[in-house]
């Protein structure tokens, strides 16, 4: 069973069970313009959705604990490589 739930002014689900479920919805719902997330928090757990490119550029400038999701193929591989000045590195 799958909830949805409002994130940045976009559409995100959660379980709401232990059967699970929202990543496979989130996959399947997903427009093929926008960006399929996961977000990880302490009030809504995981979170599973998608939003327009704009908006992940803006949500990318705060810390919201944002994983994007790659689920489409072919796609090119990346490394997300931290500031090795940042006292975090």
């Amino acid at each position: 069973m799958v909830e949805s739930v409002e994130f940045l002014k976009s559409q995100f689900f959660k379980n709401v069970s232990n059967q699970g479920g929202a990543q496979a919805h989130a996959i399947k719902t997903c427009p093929k313009d926008h960006i399929l997330l996961c977000r990880n928090n302490d009030k809504n757990a995981r979170l599973w959705g998608y939003v327009a490119p704009q908006t992940y550029l803006n949500a990318i400038q705060k810390n919201h604990n944002l994983f994007e999701i790659i689920s489409s193929y072919p796609h090119k591989v990346y490394f997300d490589i931290e500031d090795p000045e940042s006292p975090d590195f």
